[in-house]
């Protein structure tokens, strides 16, 4: 599989050019390639982004870290409003399903999913923001759930953006369809830090936070991205803290476990440690 994720990489692009993939040391980028229309989700575009998580989850050994990210004046600008104009209803019931899918497997991603938001991010844009682990944007950038200015709602991203934000936010800015800035993205927890450049966010992620991250064992990481999953949202019962005991006796009989004991005990770094992360932004 990562032979095929290298294959796919090599052509550099995909979806009519519309989406580039870019594979650096354990580090997929991925851009949104479509500036002349806002980075809007056309078929292609959403076509080419499932094709890329479908790899990403059968390259989890080698994979540790995706980034989304985009060209332009703007992230994303959600659908693209022009693919609905001559779509029969066996189209919009189609791409609704297709999009809802890729949805739930880019927020199930064993990896360290990462968006790096330059300018407007809208509807589905924030679709894939919320699916991200950690979202970093420039001061600039600007939100919006527009669905409702569009005769639309928000209804396949509302699992991932509700449980950023919230339900009383969530009933704020669904009907509302008000603009929110950085700042406010921030408090609401869609995004984990504001950076006054785009270079200087690019430059924080290459020289502070993946270097912070490979210090992190792979399998602890994807196994705490489960645990998150199993635990968030759900009510405490005797079955949920019992399946934490579970997940904490399958984690320690694994090899990190007792490499990580004989490097703290050894005074050295462990084996994962000494493995670089590179990304191509």
């Amino acid at each position: 599989m990562e032979a095929k994720l290298a294959l796919l990489t090599e052509a550099g692009v995909l979806g009519d050019g519309c989406v580039k993939a870019a594979l650096g040391t354990g580090v997929l980028t991925v851009t949104l390639s479509r500036p002349q229309r806002m980075n809007a989700l056309s078929n292609a575009v959403v076509d080419a982004l499932v094709a890329i998580v479908e790899l990403c989850k059968e390259s989890a050994d080698s994979l540790r870290v995706v980034i989304l990210k985009a060209e332009g004046r703007a992230f994303c600008a959600g659908a693209d409003s022009s693919s609905l104009k001559n779509a029969t209803r066996e189209d919009i019931d189609k791409n609704a399903y297709v999009f809802a899918k890729f949805l739930y497997d880019l927020n199930h991603l064993p990896q360290l999913v990462v968006s790096l938001v330059q300018g407007a991010a809208y509807g589905g844009g924030l679709g894939l923001i919320a699916c991200s682990d950690v979202c970093f944007c420039v001061k600039s950038a600007r939100f919006s759930f527009s669905e409702v200015r569009l005769g639309m709602i928000p209804a396949t991203i509302s699992p991932y953006t509700i449980a950023k934000t919230g339900i009383a936010a969530a009933r704020r800015y669904f009907l509302t369809g008000e603009a929110f800035d950085a700042a406010a993205a921030q408090t609401l927890g869609l995004v984990t830090r504001v950076f006054e450049t785009q270079g200087a966010m690019h430059e924080y992620v290459r020289r502070e936070f993946l270097p912070m991250h490979a210090k992190n064992a792979p399998a602890a990481v994807r196994a705490a991205k489960h645990l998150v999953h199993l635990v968030g949202g759900h009510p405490l019962t005797k079955n949920l803290v019992n399946d934490t005991v579970d997940e904490l006796i399958k984690i320690r009989t694994r090899p990190e476990v007792r490499e990580g004991a004989a490097a703290l005990m050894q005074k050295r770094p462990p084996t994962w440690a000494t493995q670089r992360l590179d990304a191509k932004l």
